[in-house]
């Protein structure tokens, strides 16, 4: 038997992990959170998320290497990732754009605001058009 679908929450502040992790909880969902990129990547090779909600700011690994390292890996299984940032200026993550299934949301961010798009993701397998 296979494990729940999950969502994987990487982010550095343990805070951030903690309101992802209550939020998405809550709604029933089941949650993974890891500190950082390199523990996320080998949590993906592990057991492949549904969704994958990373921090773009982290020592190691940042977000950025771990969007395009991960790239490959959504050919053989399709998920949704997350990039949040407290970049102001959005030009700086133009790279986003170029990632299949990838979307930039800024900090501070709405906590049921994500959620509403990572249920939207789940239930109709395309990205939420509402901004977060």
């Amino acid at each position: 038997m296979n494990p729940p679908e999950y969502i994987l929450v990487i982010d550095d502040d343990l805070q951030i992990r903690k309101v992802l992790e209550t939020v998405l909880r809550r709604s029933g969902l089941r949650v993974v959170c890891v500190a950082s990129g390199e523990e996320g990547l080998r949590q993906i090779d592990a057991e492949p998320p549904v969704v994958v909600i990373t921090d773009m700011s982290m020592p190691g690994l940042c977000g950025r290497k771990l969007c395009t390292g991960i790239a490959d890996r959504k050919a053989s299984h399709r998920f949704l990732t997350i990039v949040l940032s407290g970049i102001a200026d959005f030009d700086g993550c133009t790279w986003v754009e170029q990632l299949e299934e990838t979307v930039f949301v800024r900090k501070p961010f709405s906590p049921v605001a994500l959620l509403k798009q990572v249920k939207e993701y789940l239930t109709s397998g395309a990205l939420a058009q509402e901004p977060v």
